[in-house]
Parts: C-alpha cells; sequence; structure tokens
C-alpha cells in the first residue's frame, strides 16, 4: 500500500489518503493529500483557499450586492470576506512554512525567513504584472506581500500573544491609518509606499490583523477536534460581536446609516467625523468589520477542514483550486481582461469558476504543483539552501505541509 508522512508524526507513514496515529494513539483528524516530492497538503486548508479565491472571482466580476435578507442578495456574502480569509490563510501559510505548531528557532528560523521573503518577493512582482493589465481587478498580491513581511517579526510568538496582538492592531490601527493618510494628503507627500501601508485598497496597516490571526492559527493543533470546535465558537462569536458592534455603532455615530468607511476620510482631510471609524462594511477598514471578517474566517477554516475529512472526493475539485491558488488568481486577472467587456458578470463568474475548477484539477492530476508555486517553491528552498553551503536539510517542505504534532520525535 502506497504511503505518506504522517500529518500528526513525522517519522511514520499513514495509507494515502488516510489517517495516521499520534504518538498517543489518537487520530490525527487531518486528510492530507501527497504532493510532489512525497510530501502532503492539508486539504482542509486548501478547500479554505479554494472557496476563497472563487469568492473573490465573484466579487471582482460584479456579481455581488448589498447584503440583506433576502435571498437574491445572499452572493454578496462573499464580498470583503473572501479577501479577508484570503489574508489569514497567508498567515496560516506562514506558520506552516515556519514550523508550524513547533515554530523554528535557531538557524532554522532563519532559513524560514528566507523563504518567506523570497516568496514575498515574487508575488509582489507577479502583483505589479498583472496591476500592469490595467483590468477593474484590485489586484491584492502587492498588499499580500507586505503582510508577508510584516509577519516576519512575529514568528516565534506564542497563538495566544499573536491574537492578542491582533485584536489591539484591530482596534489601534484603523484610526492610526486614517491620521497618517490624511497627513500624508495634507502634506501632498502621496506615494506608492503610503498606499501599500495606508490607504489603498487592501492597506497593509490594517489587513496586518488577518495574517497574525492566520499564523497564530497556525501554532494551534488543527487536528484536534476540539480545537476545531474552539475556533468555530470564537469565530462565529467574533462575527457576531463585531456585526453587532458595527450596526450599533452607525445608530450612535452615523444616525442609522452605514459608514462609507476610512475612504471618505482620505478623500476630506480637512474635516473630522468618527462616523468613518464606524459600522462594519466590507472593506470600510473599522475595527468592527476587522473583527467580524477575522471571525468568518476562523469559522470558515475549521468548517472546512472538518468537511475535507469526512467528504475528501466532494471537495476535491475546490481543494484542487486552493492548492494552487496564486497560479490561478493570476490567470484570473488574465481572462478578465481577455473577456469582452460586454460578458455580464454572472456569465464571466460561471466561465472562470468553471475554468478554474476544470484546469485545477486537470493540471495537478498531470503535473502536481501549480507553475507560480513550482517557482516560489524552487526559488525559496534555493535561497534556503545558499545558508547551508548548498546542502539539502529536508526541512523545505511546501505552506501546506502536514501538521507536526506537539509531541517530540524520537531520536
Amino acid at each position: 500500500m502506497d504511503t505518506i508522512p504522517c500529518p500528526a508524526h513525522p517519522v511514520r507513514t499513514q495509507p494515502a489518503g488516510g489517517r495516521c496515529a499520534t504518538p498517543s494513539g489518537r487520530a490525527a483528524g487531518v486528510r492530507a493529500t501527497p504532493a510532489p516530492g512525497g510530501r502532503t497538503r492539508i486539504t482542509g486548508l486548501d478547500l479554505a483557499r479554494g472557496l476563497a479565491v472563487l469568492g473573490m472571482f465573484a466579487a471582482h466580476v460584479g456579481v455581488t450586492e448589498e447584503l440583506t435578507w433576502a435571498p437574491s442578495s445572499w452572493s454578496a456574502v462573499v464580498h470583503g470576506r473572501s479577501a479577508a480569509l484570503f489574508a489569514v490563510l497567508a498567515g496560516v501559510s506562514i506558520g506552516l512554512l515556519s514550523g508550524g505548531v513547533r515554530p523554528s528557532t535557531g538557524h532554522a528560523l532563519v532559513r524560514a525567513r528566507v523563504r518567506i521573503m523570497v516568496r514575498a518577493a515574487w508575488v509582489f512582482v507577479i502583483g505589479g504584472v498583472l496591476e500592469f493589465l490595467g483590468t477593474d481587478v484590485a489586484v491584492i498580491l502587492s498588499y499580500y506581500a507586505a503582510l508577508f513581511f510584516l509577519a516576519l517579526p512575529f514568528l516565534r510568538w506564542s497563538p495566544d500573544h499573536l491574537l492578542l496582538l491582533s485584536a489591539g492592531l484591530a482596534v489601534a490601527t484603523p484610526p492610526t491609518a486614517l491620521v497618517l493618510a490624511r497627513l500624508a494628503v495634507a502634506a501632498d507627500v502621496e506615494t506608492p509606499f503610503t498606499a501599500l501601508l495606508l490607504n489603498g485598497e487592501y492597506p497593509a496597516l490594517w489587513w496586518w490583523t488577518f495574517v497574525l490571526v492566520g499564523l497564530a492559527l497556525a501554532r494551534l493543533d488543527l487536528a484536534d477536534g476540539r480545537v476545531r470546535v474552539s475556533l468555530f465558537v470564537a469565530g462565529t462569536a467574533a462575527a457576531v460581536t463585531g456585526y453587532l458592534l458595527g450596526w450599533l455603532s452607525t445608530q450612535l455615530l452615523a444616525d442609522g446609516v452605514p459608514s462609507p468607511g476610512l475612504e471618505q476620510g482620505y478623500e476630506d482631510p480637512g474635516t473630522w467625523d468618527p462616523a468613518w471609524l464606524s459600522g462594519a462594511q466590507p472593506h470600510s477598514g473599522t475595527p468592527f468589520w476587522l473583527l467580524a471578517s477575522a471571525g468568518v474566517a476562523v469559522a470558515a477554516i475549521a468548517v472546512c477542514l472538518v468537511v475535507a475529512d469526512a467528504l475528501p472526493r466532494l471537495i476535491h475539485p475546490v481543494a484542487s483550486v486552493g492548492a494552487m491558488a496564486l497560479t490561478v488568481y493570476s490567470l484570473q486577472v488574465v481572462a478578465l481582461w481577455a473577456l469582452p467587456p460586454e460578458t455580464s458578470p454572472g456569465t464571466a463568474w460561471v466561465l472562470l469558476s468553471a475554468g478554474a475548477v476544470a484546469s485545477s484539477v486537470a493540471w495537478r492530476r498531470v503535473a502536481g504543483r501549480g507553475p507560480l508555486e513550482r517557482l516560489l517553491a524552487w526559488s525559496s528552498d534555493r535561497a534556503a539552501r545558499a545558508i547551508d553551503g548548498g546542502e539539502r536539510t529536508g526541512e523545505f517542505d511546501p505552506p501546506d505541509v502536514a501538521l507536526r504534532s506537539r509531541t517530540r520525535t524520537p531520536r
């Protein structure tokens, strides 16, 4: 029977597609699929990433509208939340690259940081190329790369400290970004750097919250059913709290009218209105939106981990999209550039989604890792090995390597 490395215990093997036992005999509970080089991927994270990418497709083509209780508006649930889920998953990947539940230390930590920086540099370049196409898509990749760099100082932090910091950032960074951006506008010193950090489509200063939440998740034993339940409950509670406080704040500060968010404050630096920090509208950048969107992302990841274990064949197409998310996202921008402008939003989303699913399944069956993912993995591995004089250390797994057990492996 074919075997792959055991997700819970690096020195053991498991039947391909099956489960293995931890040193305590407990089932690992994370379904892993083979990846190039005998490595494994966590299918639940691929599922979450695939859903985020397909949701961002819908937002990009404009099929969303204001979310209400009417079923016809429910497609709007992807607006803002898909991008937030994508950013939280970036933090998870960073955490897995740097040791998972046992953060890397010493020289291994240096190598992990090198790998993350190389990948961030490639993502930044790819994002810049896609921007040159001049589509209506607000390309997230350049901001995504900045988030990779912003996470580097916190790779050894515990989950509790990471979540505490992310909560503090959710409260402090929106008004800080607003004040700094208004000063930049008033002083006429706006630059691409200020847009990247403060007042662009995905300002890294306050999207930082999402990547730190994801990094905290990667430090938890996601194979443990109790952890999954806790994440779902905590994520749901955060989402409900964020949206409830957002609604209350609009009643108190904005006379019941949802605030346009921080963008209005950027555009009008001559005045100040506390209503800019009220509400929880998608992409509004308010503390309430950050709390709610992070909660939705955490709950979604918990659900995806469970569903991927229970229904591996059913979720395989969407998980295939998530396994090569960078390639699929990039090709989607190119496809939107090539689509006739008269294509309706619904038709465009169906074409993009069907094409993404079909091509991802076919590519993974024939070639394994996506082309851009292969490029990032190869170049970051080479850079990390250069630190060791070109030696292979066996530590260079893909971002979604199997979760490591907290129990130390026998020596």
